[in-house]
């Protein structure tokens, strides 16, 4: 949960690796809109970019043994820089799975910090899976780009310098790619001040073109998240939840439901990697314990500790 204690902590421990990046007046879009309009200069950071924050605080609240494992993640840039700096501050190993498409610069910024950089796959899709099936096969600890609550902490920290600076900021712009950046500010400055207005920006061309994968063979556009999950389950022959935050949660559960009452025929796995989905089939099991379901109700509903597994109950689907 994003907390302000939280805040304030992970506030002062990215300290450790940030620089001080004061608001700028910006006059030319001032007089432009009529506005007081202050930038952010994030890319000043030493990695570049501010994702160094969430990478930074996220493998702070790990464990010792966690981080002895060795860290890996996705990334075609900022991010791998960010936990590989971070890691090289921790002391451990990182292991940065890049798409082949990533430019060298990039890839030699992080190879600089002492991260190892695997070259994998065209696009970002293909590397992340590729990262998790190493942290499988190697026991590494995963440090996802921004579907994570600490990571979101981490970067929600600008919000906190922010405020400092400026006190009575009535509307925070924040650019939006995975989505990490802008949970992490807007909740922040909702908790310091409810009524202000954050505002995501994000490029059409992202949205006209993010989900155009160069190997799909159709391409459907829905109007909203809830018609995208209809289809989603209205098309799917097999469900299979990699580990994520609650959007994930909430669309594996709806398919569990729907196989838990027979009204749809079709494999539910959730790759349990690590154990993150141990808490979920606990409660499934004391669900039957307490007489809420059954063997029976939740025949379909199944958990894959590795890869192989998966491919295992495919083939007795």
């Amino acid at each position: 949960m994003l907390t302000l204690d939280k805040f304030e902590e992970a506030s002062e421990k990215v300290k450790e690796v940030t620089l001080e990046t004061k608001l700028i007046y910006s006059d030319f879009l001032s007089d432009q809109t009529g506005n007081k309009v202050y930038l952010k200069p994030e890319n000043m950071q030493f990695t570049g970019a501010y994702k160094v924050r969430g990478a930074y605080y996220k493998i702070s609240t790990l464990t010792d043994e966690e981080r002895a494992k060795g860290l890996i993640t996705a990334s075609a840039g900022n991010h791998a820089q960010g936990v590989a700096y971070a890691a090289k501050c921790y002391g451990c190993k990182a292991v940065i799975v890049m798409p082949t498409t990533t430019p060298l610069i990039k890839v030699n910024r992080t190879k600089s910090y002492g991260a190892e950089v695997v070259l994998y796959g065209d696009v970002y899709d293909e590397a992340c899976a590729k990262a998790y099936e190493l942290a499988e096969e190697e026991g590494y600890t995963f440090i996802h780009p921004f579907d994570d609550l600490a990571v979101a902490t981490g970067q929600g920290t600008i919000a906190m310098e922010i405020f400092k600076e400026l006190p009575l900021v009535e509307y925070i712009l924040v650019p939006i790619g995975g989505g990490g950046l802008a949970t992490g500010v807007s909740t922040l400055a909702k908790l310091l001040n409810p009524k202000i207005k954050v505002i995501g920006v994000e490029p059409e061309f992202f949205i006209k073109d993010e989900f155009q994968h160069e190997g799909l063979t159709k391409l459907i556009v829905t109007k909203d998240m809830f018609e995208r999950k209809s289809k989603m389950i209205e098309l799917g022959d097999v469900f299979i939840a990699f580990p994520g935050g609650t959007g994930t949660l909430e669309e594996i559960t709806e398919v569990m439901s729907k196989v838990s009452l027979k009204h749809l025929d079709a494999p539910c796995i959730l790759y349990n990697l690590n154990g993150y989905y141990n808490a979920l089939q606990a409660l499934l099991g004391h669900m039957i314990e307490k007489g809420l379901s059954s063997e029976e109700r939740q025949e379909g509903i199944y958990f894959a500790g590795d890869l192989e597994e998966i491919r295992h109950i495919l083939s007795l689907a």
